[in-house]
């Protein structure tokens, strides 16, 4: 579920992304058939919207009209995380690795494979120009974006 101004973005385990308005609760909007798994994550900024899934997709909408913006498989299994700034967007898997693409152009700046060795990479955050990831084996790595 994601806070996205005057909307509730809220993925299901069908794969559906349901978009509800945050103060009365109704359904605003259901975008289906563009994740074949749940919903795992969903991220923002004031101007985009990101739903990844458990199979390695991740899609980006337009907050304004829901419209679909990238499709992108990136990844080799379950997206963990997703964390979105007004230019980048920050993705980690299952698959161990991170990704870092340009909002504008939606092309890698970054890929790491096996950021934490052997060990799920669980969480990743954007901040200046470094990433910071934490995983399973209990270590914070910080990565020069």
């Amino acid at each position: 579920m994601e806070n996205q101004g005057a909307n509730l973005w809220i993925g299901d385990k069908k794969g559906n992304v349901h978009v509800h308005d945050a103060a009365s609760l109704d359904e605003k909007h259901c975008i289906e058939g563009k994740h074949q798994k749940e919903i795992t994550v969903i991220g923002s900024n004031s101007k985009m919207v990101a739903s990844c899934d458990g199979f390695r997709e991740t899609n980006i909408w337009s907050a304004e009209d829901f419209s679909h913006l990238n499709n992108s498989a990136y990844h080799k299994s379950k997206v963990f995380d997703c964390y979105m700034t007004e230019e980048q967007i920050l993705t980690v898997s299952l698959d161990k690795d991170l990704c870092l693409r340009g909002l504008g152009d939606f092309k890698p700046i970054k890929e790491e494979k096996n950021v934490h060795g052997t060990r799920d990479v669980e969480q990743g955050i954007l901040h200046k120009n470094h990433a910071v990831t934490q995983g399973r084996d209990c270590a914070l790595r910080q990565w020069a974006v």
